[in-house]
């Protein structure tokens, strides 16, 4: 008799692992697009999100903020929930910085958008993670 090791997850448990691979994958871009340029041009040159006066920073924290207790606590709501606010929070961030960027006439970086898709993916997660409360 043979032991077989299953790699892949039992799609039985898939509830549970879907929400915390999007999870993972969502704050990796949104982290990823902090550190990206927002914004783009000759005068400005490639400025960075983390050195916009801190605000890519505020995704970073964001980010960080909302996939801490979902690696390290159970299937909740509540931990759902805090992940939506914590996209919220990114998304507005975002979109501050890309009404601001049109308004004083710079164009936008690759990394705003990135970080906006981010914070999208970060609260399509946080959806999931609440169907899969749910079911409990």
């Amino acid at each position: 008799m043979t032991t077989e090791v299953l790699l892949v997850p039992d799609p039985a448990e898939a509830r549970v692992w879907r929400p915390r691979l999007l999870l993972v994958v969502a704050t990796t871009i949104t982290v990823g697009g902090a550190f990206g340029p927002w914004l783009a041009g000759k005068l400005s040159g490639d400025s960075a999100g983390v050195s916009l006066g801190g605000d890519g920073w505020i995704l970073v924290v964001a980010a960080g903020l909302a996939v801490a207790p979902a690696l390290f606590g159970g299937i909740h709501a509540a931990i759902g929930i805090w992940v939506v606010l914590n996209a919220i929070v990114g998304g507005f961030v975002c979109l501050v910085h890309l009404q601001q960027a049109q308004r004083d006439g710079f164009r936008n970086g690759w990394g705003l958008y990135v970080a906006a898709a981010g914070c999208a993916a970060l609260a399509a997660a946080g959806w999931q993670w609440l169907r899969a409360a749910s079911r409990d």
